[in-house]
């Protein structure tokens, strides 16, 4: 079977639970025989919405590729303009990376950085998706139903959501906070 996942990245720009688990899935569908390749957000610029997607070489022998210019990743920082989080993404090169890689499933592991329109596109192509939660994004911008009081948050609603995410980083920050050139400052961003 040809897998594709969709994660958040490698270490050391990402770490945690997410990442573990994904990567060690994908070892293990390697080993049992299974066309395995990873798929993860990598840079951005500030104001364009074409994103790209390059083939980035191998990671633990499985083929890995980037997609550039995605959805901002919030990570645990809310989301000030939802509407940034919404604009129409076209997806340059998708015909050449999809008759490249011919995913039979794309397994998704997070929404942070996916434009709608990639799933729209591997969906129109008939690949089975499925997707597996590891953060509330979907459902919670700031990710884990966590308020900023630091109280678990039992409300629902756009007022709610509005409210906890008024101090969330502007969009253009969170660009610049998650690209992968500033890892070494990473600890001095949060």
């Amino acid at each position: 079977m040809r897998i594709l996942h969709y994660i958040l990245g490698f270490p050391p720009h990402r770490t945690g639970g997410l990442t573990k688990y994904a990567l060690g899935l994908v070892s293990s569908e390697k080993a049992l025989g299974h066309d395995v390749t990873i798929l993860y957000p990598g840079n951005t610029t500030l104001r364009s919405t074409v994103s790209t997607l390059r083939n980035k070489g191998v990671f633990n022998n499985i083929r890995i590729y980037q997609l550039t210019n995605g959805i901002p990743i919030p990570l645990l920082y809310g989301v000030r303009t939802p509407n940034d989080f919404m604009q129409t993404r076209e997806i340059k090169d998708f015909d050449d990376f999809f008759s490249t890689v011919k995913p039979d499933v794309f397994h998704v592991h997070t929404l942070m950085g996916l434009p709608i329109e990639f799933l729209k596109m591997m969906k129109e192509h008939g690949v089975k998706i499925v997707y597996t939660t590891h953060d509330y994004f979907g459902l919670c911008l700031r990710v884990n139903f966590i308020d900023t009081k630091g109280v678990l948050c039992e409300n629902t609603g756009a007022l709610y959501c509005s409210n906890c995410c008024r101090n969330a980083l502007p969009t253009w920050l969170l660009r610049i906070r998650n690209s992968k050139k500033l890892t070494p400052l990473k600890r001095f961003l949060r």
